[in-house]
């Protein structure tokens, strides 16, 4: 064999082998891409995963503490309306806004005896024969409508010193709703000492 002949095998060999490693390599580098474009995928359905976790946790926490909130916001309301009713029949029993006061039955008159011209005592010759007595009966003088509007103040006034309102609000209030003149009396008694009880 030829020098020549000899250089082309070996050249013709090389050229193989190269080709042959280039396609290894070539490959490879597609079954690294595959693998790395496999791995991203798993990693984006796992963050996604997770992602729609924590909204669903989060989600869940915030239904549970909107219905905390409305229990709270349900049982303060009814704490509110027990204090409103109680201290609407205390102010009832205490002012008696609307109730008139009983009348007393008139007394009937008493039947004379048969025998009292003869054991009435005799009176001195000239001197006249007293007139008799009237029944009168009990004085009985209906509410006014200033009363029953004073009263009404009142019990307003009451109600809103319990739902919390001040002094100053309860005065302009009873000034304004009300007209009246001078409001202090009410908001002395109102605001007496210890009562109304704090707000919770």
């Amino acid at each position: 064999m030829s020098e020549q002949a000899a250089d082309e095998s070996v050249s013709g060999e090389l050229g193989e082998r190269v080709r042959a490693i280039v396609a290894a390599a070539e490959s490879m580098a597609a079954a690294v891409r595959s693998d790395a474009d496999a791995y991203a995928e798993q990693r984006r359905r796992e963050a996604d995963a997770e992602a729609e976790r924590r909204i669903r946790e989060a989600t869940e926490r915030a239904e549970e503490l909107v219905s905390a909130r409305l229990a709270q916001v349900r049982e303060l309301s009814e704490d509110v309306a027990r204090t409103l009713r109680a201290a609407a029949e205390r102010a009832s029993r205490e002012f008696g806004a609307g109730a008139s006061a009983p009348q007393e039955p008139e007394p009937r008159e008493q039947e004379e005896h048969p025998m009292a011209e003869q054991v009435r005592p005799l009176r001195p010759p000239g001197e006249a024969a007293p007139s008799p007595l009237r029944n009168i009966a009990a004085a009985h003088v209906p509410r006014s409508d200033a009363d029953v509007h004073l009263d009404d103040a009142r019990l307003v006034a009451l109600q809103m010193a319990v739902a919390g309102r001040s002094r100053e609000e309860v005065e302009a209030h009873l000034r304004a709703a009300f007209d009246v003149p001078d409001p202090e009396p009410i908001l002395d008694h109102v605001f007496a000492e210890g009562f109304p009880p704090s707000p919770r």
